[in-house]
């Protein structure tokens, strides 16, 4: 039962007991909100309860509903807040002697070990630092804690002494260990993945403060049925130790059915004591020796081991959210006016410093220096990446006018090009060594992104070898050393198999024999691009934290001196002077130039200006078929009269005048231009992306998190025609912290490098920010602090906390979070009242994004002629298309399970629809195809339940209100702009007509399929 509340209403009513408890904590009354919505339900919720010494104290439970800490009763009740959204605290345990609550907190930008009294007052942090330190249990004396950590370089058990401060490594093994827990007789269990597949390890007779492994007799007592075990937990006699475990699980989309088991320690007995429920990932508490207090299906239960009933304990929470306070203005994406050109991307200075090269509007060009411009490419590919030889006789780049993505070079005497590669898969970051005669390159493995290999090309005798410890994740701008002999490239690091997210290190790859070295960094500093080493090979410069660095470089590219700091601004892209003197760099801003002799710094301005390109004269569309994005029916028979690139009037059909441009809809359906609120891009992939997204009908993206640069000049390059495609709404780079999930994300760590990152968002007018899992609550809230000032929207991945400071959207049904499992579904893809309420309350938007919650790959299954699709099949090549069936039934073998989570996400829509959240259309792409990835997410809706005129409005009117463009797009009226799309059939009637699309227009340019697929 949810019940809303509003902050002027009356005070909690209280058992006695619980008040005195309660009286003294400073900040246990609600927080100051604009709604507030009172729930029953949670998701992903830990407990535990007080314990029983002598049968006569009032017991309490402690939870972690939305990361927060909370008091009830025993017997269940209303709930106190102990904590607010300002620190994230999960899996709370009372001491042995009940006084003390042990949990872990991301209050400061790691999982941090921490103690309160019970009533959450008198805090005092175990573990500082920037290692993650987890899965906290008590000792049964209450003097040692022991937990997860990754303070060594990979996730081992380790215990602290509360009374010496002493940390000892209890387990040591290149695998994870996790997931500690201690019988009263001090017997350890964890868990292990040092054979793969997770198992429990039994340590009968450790020896305190030692590394036990080495001391007990280890034995394995338990293995994963389907790889996922979680929350280990004794009884308090220690017979018994229960955990959580996935049944049946598939890996992508995450999706399992948990249970909770108990297993005889003595025998390995072992049996599920629930059924058919949704067994949240978390340990369990113990009542008494034969009793569980669990969370499942959104709720707190007991069950006794001696019976199949389970007891519900009822509970109220009151969640307080804040509605945004902006004032969105449209995005540059919409204007018509003319505006400079800022996506540059990649420069490279030669001649001293004194010549840039750089692309821009989809061409690369040179500045000289006196600020003109000489243009290198001018066509409608994608050419990118520029390099210059140490001589700067030779300039190589990337580029897809051959039909795919290759190695090019010119000869700038000759003004002649050459193809290097003919096959190279995704190549990208081609890169010269100091004396000219060798060519690094990275490029795309057989299983996409995460496979990269590093190719060098030797150009006077044309072998070609490739090296295969490139970075296993997306990489960036490398260099080599002045020897030649090794190439350095930036390669994001995780130290769990069961987090993505990890710290940037610098990679020096041998050529000769392929061996890596690491690049330390002092102090816990991280590159946040690849490095670039200077002409002569004896300086590297480095961003870290945003800000350029120097430092003294070896012949072979190994670090010699100390980190330098030479500027105090936001920098990207560094590129050295051929003389070493100068580096050219992105400035917040725009290009600009440091002179390391005189540390003045110069800006480049760029004579470059573009504008949204509409055809001259009136073009008139003829449609059977009216969706207008505003009405539940069509117009019929309607005329749209065009005139440079807007709509200047709908009106019944008449005869044409002749000086018009008809196009004849005449049999089909015309509807506005479609919005993807959720899409990525992968520039190197070539022209035929823009294509991709505008033969489905989607005239405008929103990305919400990239590369910022590259970002813009997409936007710049589609809008003024150089190539075709949709509209660019961009977010920049994933605002995180310490740590960050890719290579390109931002750490912020600072205010200063907050305020260095919306300078930048002004100046290349991003559409909205989006915090990402690793940024610290505090931080998280001002941010959309500062950037509701900016009118800007923020987006996260994260619910509650993103809404209870103000945040205006949020992204993904599930998505992955800090914790290892989500806190807006459970493992089973379900939502419940904690999160439906709080998306709920404000009228707030979520892009579900159900497409990687199973929706394309049951579509497809059910549906394999959807390959056959014409727009697929002239997009993608044969080998992807059939990758993607072979891995949508590989996924698919247990289709129940796929069914079973994928019908819950799609009553997870339902049910927000049916309360008012704002759902907007979005894919995700392009972990599924650009463009059709919409069309099945808008089918899932209609799945879903929702009446598809509302369906279209999530990718029509409602889209294009939550970017701030409603008076230009997502409608089809007088004074908005001509975004359409023309589709054969009804799909007012059936959403799978949408995939029928026969022509498009974006801002009155109009492509037919046939154009946009030759």
């Amino acid at each position: 039962m949810i019940r809303y509340t509003s902050p002027m209403r009356g005070n909690f009513q209280l058992t006695s007991t619980l008040l005195l408890v309660l009286l003294s904590i400073p900040n246990f009354q609600p927080l100051a909100a604009a709604n507030s919505v009172t729930v029953s339900e949670g998701t992903n919720f830990s407990v535990d309860i007080s314990p029983s010494l002598s049968g006569n104290e009032t017991r309490l439970v402690v939870m972690d509903l939305q990361g927060m800490l909370w008091l009830l009763p025993a017997q269940g009740g209303k709930a106190m807040r102990l904590t607010g959204p300002e620190d994230d605290i999960r899996l709370p345990r009372f001491s042995p002697d009940g006084s003390r609550l042990l949990f872990q907190s991301f209050r400061d930008g790691a999982w941090q070990l921490a103690l309160t009294a019970k009533d959450g007052t008198e805090r005092r942090n175990l573990t500082v630092g920037i290692a993650d330190n987890r899965d906290p249990a008590w000792s049964p004396s209450g003097d040692r804690v022991l937990f997860t950590s990754d303070r060594s370089g990979n996730y081992e058990i380790w215990s602290l002494d509360l009374n010496t401060a002493e940390f000892v490594q209890l387990s040591n093994n290149p695998a994870d260990d996790y997931a500690p827990a201690v019988a009263p007789d001090g017997s350890v269990a964890f868990v292990s993945e040092r054979g793969g597949n997770p198992v429990i390890i039994f340590i009968p007779d450790p020896v305190a403060g030692t590394a036990m492994e080495s001391n007990g007799t280890t034995r394995e007592i338990y293995a994963a049925p389907a790889g996922k075990l979680a929350g280990l937990r004794f009884s308090p006699d220690g017979r018994h130790l229960a955990f959580v475990q996935a049944r049946e699980r598939i890996a992508f989309p995450a999706i399992s059915r948990n249970e909770l088991v108990v297993l005889t320690v003595a025998t390995g007995e072992h049996r599920a004591i629930t059924r058919n429920e949704d067994v949240f990932p978390v340990p369990p508490g113990w009542v008494d020796a034969n009793t569980l207090l669990y969370t499942a299906d959104g709720l707190i239960h007991k069950r006794s081991l001696e019976s199949d009933k389970r007891v519900a304990l009822p509970f109220t929470a009151r969640l307080n959210v804040k509605p945004a306070q902006l004032d969105m203005d449209e995005p540059d994406t919409f204007k018509r006016k003319q505006q400079p050109v800022l996506g540059i991307v990649n420069p490279v200075a030669t001649a001293g410093g004194k010549q840039v090269v750089f692309e821009a509007l989809g061409d690369l060009w040179v500045r000289n220096e006196d600020g003109g411009l000489i243009q290198f490419t001018n066509d409608k590919y994608a050419d990118r990446d520029p390099n210059i030889s140490a001589d700067a006789r030779w300039l190589t780049y990337i580029s897809d006018r051959s039909g795919s993505m290759q190695v090019w070079m010119r000869d700038t005497v000759a003004g002649t090009d050459t193809r290097l590669t003919s096959k190279a898969r995704g190549p990208r970051f081609p890169t010269f060594n100091k004396d000219g005669t060798k060519l690094a390159w990275q490029e795309v493995g057989p299983i996409g992104t995460g496979d990269f290999t590093l190719n060098v090309l030797n150009l006077l005798t044309g072998d070609n070898s490739r090296l295969k410890h490139a970075p296993p994740f997306w990489p960036g701008p490398m260099s080599w050393s002045a020897d030649s002999e090794f190439i350095t490239v930036a390669k994001l690091h995780s130290t769990s198999t069961r987090y993505r997210d990890g710290r940037n290190q610098l990679v020096r790859v041998a050529v000769n024999d392929d061996s890596t070295f690491i690049n330390d960094l002092p102090g816990n500093l991280v590159a946040d691009f690849g490095p670039a080493s200077s002409a002569d090979g004896a300086q590297t410069a480095l961003i870290i934290d945003g800000a350029l660095y120097i430092v003294a470089t070896g012949p072979d590219g190994a670090f010699t001196g100390p980190l330098i700091r030479v500027l105090d601004e936001l920098a990207e892209s560094p590129s050295w002077s051929n003389n070493s003197t100068r580096l050219t760099y992105l400035s917040a801003t725009g290009l600009a130039q440091l002179n390391l002799g005189t540390n003045r710094t110069e800006a480049l301005p760029l004579p470059l200006r573009w504008s949204n390109v509409s055809p001259q004269g009136k073009t008139i569309v003829h449609a059977g078929r009216l969706y207008t994005g505003m009405s539940p029916n069509y117009r019929s028979n309607v005329d749209i009269e065009i005139e440079k690139g807007r709509i200047v009037a709908v009106k019944r059909h008449r005869r044409h005048p002749d000086n018009a441009r008809v196009i004849d809809a005449e049999d089909q359906a015309v509807l506005p231009g479609l919005i993807d609120h959720h899409g990525h891009f992968q520039p190197h992939q070539g022209e035929w992306v823009g294509r991709a997204w505008l033969a489905h009908g989607v005239t405008t993206v929103v990305e919400p998190g990239g590369i910022p640069w590259q970002s813009r000049t997409l936007m710049e390059t589609w809008g003024s025609g150089k190539r075709a495609g949709p509209r660019l709404v961009f977010a920049g780079p994933q605002l995180d912290g310490y740590r960050r999930s890719f290579h390109f994300a931002s750490h912020i760590n600072s205010d200063k490098r907050l305020q260095w990152e919306l300078k930048r968002a002004d100046a290349l007018g991003y559409g909205l920010l989006k915090t990402y899992v690793r940024m610290p609550p505090e931080r998280q809230r001002r941010t959309i602090e500062l950037a509701n000032k900016q009118d800007l929207p923020v987006t996260a991945h994260s619910a509650f906390r993103n809404f209870a400071f103000g945040g205006s959207r949020v992204e993904h049904l599930g998505g992955r979070g800090r914790l290892g499992y989500s806190p807006k579904q459970s493992d089973a893809q379900k939502m419940y009242a904690d999160v439906l309420e709080v998306i709920s309350a404000n009228e707030t938007a979520i892009t579900p994004t159900v497409v990687v919650a199973g929706g394309f790959f049951r579509y497809l299954l059910a549906n394999p002629q959807l390959v056959e699709n014409r727009q697929f099949k002239a997009l993608y090549p044969e080998a992807y298309r059939k990758g993607l069936v072979g891995f949508a039934e590989m996924m698919g073998r247990n289709k129940s399970l796929l069914a079973y989570g994928h019908n819950n996400a799609l009553q997870n829509i339902a049910r927000l629809h049916e309360k008012g959240a704002q759902i907007i259309a979005g894919t995700d792409s392009p972990i599924f195809p650009y463009g059709l990835a919409l069309i099945i997410e808008l089918i899932n809706y209609q799945e879903a339940g929702l009446a598809s005129w509302k369906v279209l409005e999530t990718a029509t009117s409602k889209a294009a209100a939550a970017i701030g463009a409603e008076k230009e797009v997502g409608s089809i009226r007088t004074g908005r702009l001509a975004d359409l799309v023309i589709v054969d059939g009804d799909p007012l009637n059936d959403i799978r007509d949408l995939l029928n699309v026969t022509g498009v227009m974006r801002n009155g340019n109009y492509y037919s399929l046939d154009e946009l697929l030759e």
